[in-house]
Order: structure tokens, then C-alpha cells, then sequence
């Protein structure tokens, strides 16, 4: 992917934790998991705030019973703190867990991170993936057009609805973004690329588009050996 300095790399992470007893249910064991539910919130707050985290709430109660969790922010890094998982985004996952790795009351069980990209517009979010997926965009989508109707139930070549083809390549070719503006979420950011695509496809001969009688839009992927041959056949 080239490099684009306005666009910030984060870490979102998912650490699983084990407070002792906090899960049980209806037992002394279970009143002592509360009390170390509360020891740990004092303990992990500490660590964050000695560590430059700012606390941005304590929780609060949504209603009948269910209280949030603890909040910290450093920046744009985030981290909620629930009693069987940290989750959040980070520069540095490696650096929290060795941060945390010394707890007396709780200790992390599994770790799970992947990069998420900080974009300040709409527009910068998209051209990641203009960035990323410039030289191979056609061969994914391709790969779903043309090959993936056979395992949606038709033969390979055959027409795919629309919105399948762009539901199948966004899921393919996402990529965890946040967008600052909140303007748009990532979603939308991707979907709209893929469409943007297939115009640009569907321009250049590339694919062929037609609707059914039910008012579905259909496409299918033409080859470069039969760009030259005119479909004449605009109805299924």
C-alpha cells in the first residue's frame, strides 16, 4: 500500500481476561468475584492513568441493572475496560499487554489485534482503498462476478444480482477504518469504492449489466476475448 502521511495506523486490539470469580453465579464465590471486579477497576485505572491515560467515565447506568464499564483515552487511543475483555485501539498492542502483564488482579488469556485506519474525511478513507487495491481490484472482482456465480447456483459466467456483488467484494476486501468526521462509517466508505469499480468496469466494457422482470439489476463478467462480441440478448 503507498504511504499517505494523513492517515494515522492504529491497532484495534480485543484482550480476553480472567477477573478470579467475577462469572459465578449465586455464591459467596460470586459476591467475592464483585469485590474483585471493583479491586481490578481500581488497579487498571492506576496503571492507565500512571501510564498518561485520561479516565472519561467510571460507567454509567443504561437501565434495569446493566451498568457500561470504565473508559480511558490517550490521543486517539481508546480502551474500555469490562471485566472479561479489554478492548479498544492502540498504537502498540504489544506495549499495553507488557504494561498490564504484571496485574495482580486479573491476567490477559488471549490476545487479538489487527490494523485500523484513521482517516480524517470520507475522502481520505476511500483513497486507501484506491491505494491498496490499485493493481488488483479487477482480478477480486472478477473472481466474484464471473467465478463465484457457480457457487451461487449458476453456472460460472452467469449473471449475479447486483447488490450480492457488492455485499460478497466488500466483505473481501475490507479494511478496518475510522472515520473522524463521522460523516460516514467504514462500511459505507467500502461499499461505495466497490460501486465506483463497477462503474468504472461497466465503462469500460468490462461487465455487462442488465434487469430482470422483477426490476432486479443483474451483471456479469465479460472476458477480454469477448469484449468485441455485442450481447443482444437483454432479458433472463
Amino acid at each position: 500500500m503507498k504511504k499517505n502521511n494523513y492517515i494515522e495506523t492504529l491497532r484495534k486490539f480485543t484482550f480476553c481476561i480472567r477477573v478470579p470469580f467475577y462469572a459465578c453465579r449465586g455464591t459467596k464465590r460470586a459476591e467475592k468475584g464483585y469485590e474483585n471486579k471493583k479491586k481490578f477497576y481500581t488497579e487498571i485505572i492506576s496503571i492507565l492513568q500512571a501510564d498518561g491515560w485520561t479516565l472519561t467515565t467510571m460507567g454509567e447506568k443504561l437501565g434495569d441493572g446493566v451498568y457500561t464499564c470504565p473508559e480511558l483515552t490517550k490521543g486517539n487511543e481508546n480502551i474500555y475496560c469490562h471485566p472479561v475483555e479489554l478492548t479498544g485501539e492502540v498504537k502498540d498492542e504489544k506495549i499495553l499487554a507488557t504494561l498490564l502483564s504484571k496485574a495482580k488482579t486479573f491476567r490477559i488469556i488471549k490476545k487479538e489485534a489487527c490494523d485500523i485506519y484513521v482517516c480524517g474525511t470520507h475522502k481520505l478513507a476511500e483513497q486507501l482503498y484506491r491505494d491498496k487495491y490499485a493493481e488488483n481490484i479487477d482480478n477480486i472482482i472478477r473472481d466474484v462476478v464471473y467465478l463465484q456465480t457457480n457457487i451461487c447456483g449458476g453456472r460460472k459466467g452467469a449473471f449475479i444480482d447486483y447488490a450480492s456483488a457488492v455485499r460478497i467484494i466488500s466483505e473481501r476486501i475490507y479494511i478496518p477504518t475510522k472515520i473522524t468526521d463521522n460523516a460516514h462509517n467504514s462500511l459505507e466508505v467500502v461499499r461505495e469504492y466497490v460501486k465506483e469499480e463497477l462503474c468504472r468496469l461497466d465503462e469500460a466494457n468490462r461487465i455487462r449489466t442488465t434487469t430482470n422482470k422483477d426490476g432486479q439489476v443483474l451483471i456479469s463478467w465479460i472476458e477480454l476475448s469477448d469484449a468485441h462480441v455485442i450481447d443482444t440478448t437483454n432479458e433472463l
